[in-house]
């Protein structure tokens, strides 16, 4: 018997545990107040402001790119991602200088054709004598001109960057042309 007790008394020896205690109202106001300040860092909104501006009369041609590189491929690039993300307004063609980003407004000759492609450096190079008339609006002025019915456009494809020559008819001709014009500052 005297060997179990020794037995027993080896192997119940008691860990004591110290109680921590418990923390104050006061520390609970203090994690809450640095867990809302965190949590609206974090929701704080610190992306590029991008706004729609409305086109001027008598503008300025658009700045046609010499230097192709790879920063101005990133520049257009982002640029033709907000010029789709207004195609929500309604309107047919957005062009470059709509864009204005946290107080700077684009330049460049590039546009948008609203369910179609950005396109950018474009320039017409072969029209059909056929002739159509177009209804084209610009900065709240609304005309009817007389267009070819078919165009061929060489411009670069802002999303494949890549050169391309494409012709279209009827209301995808009368865009380009209209674009083309306003950019060039003929309209």
């Amino acid at each position: 018997m005297q060997s179990d007790q020794k037995m027993c008394r080896g192997r119940n020896q008691f860990v004591q545990i110290r109680r921590v205690k418990s923390l104050r109202p006061v520390h609970w106001v203090v994690v809450f107040a640095i867990t809302v300040v965190c949590t609206a860092y974090i929701l704080l909104d610190t992306a590029s402001k991008v706004t729609y501006v409305r086109s001027q009369k008598d503008p300025t041609a658009a700045t046609r790119a010499l230097d192709v590189d790879h920063y101005y491929k990133a520049k257009l690039q982002e640029l033709s991602r907000h010029l789709q993300a207004q195609c929500v307004r309604g309107i047919a063609v957005v062009f470059a200088h709509n864009i204005d980003v946290d107080g700077t407004r684009y330049s460049d000759h590039a546009f948008h054709v609203c369910g179609g492609k950005t396109w950018a450096n474009g320039r017409i190079s072969r029209t059909s004598e056929d002739k159509i008339q177009c209804q084209e609006e610009y900065a709240n002025t609304y005309k009817t001109r007389v267009q070819p019915k078919r165009v061929t456009m060489k411009a670069i494809d802002v999303d494949a960057w890549a050169e391309r020559e494409v012709s279209a008819d009827m209301l995808r001709a009368c865009q380009w042309t209209h674009a083309i014009d306003v950019l060039d500052g003929k309209w």
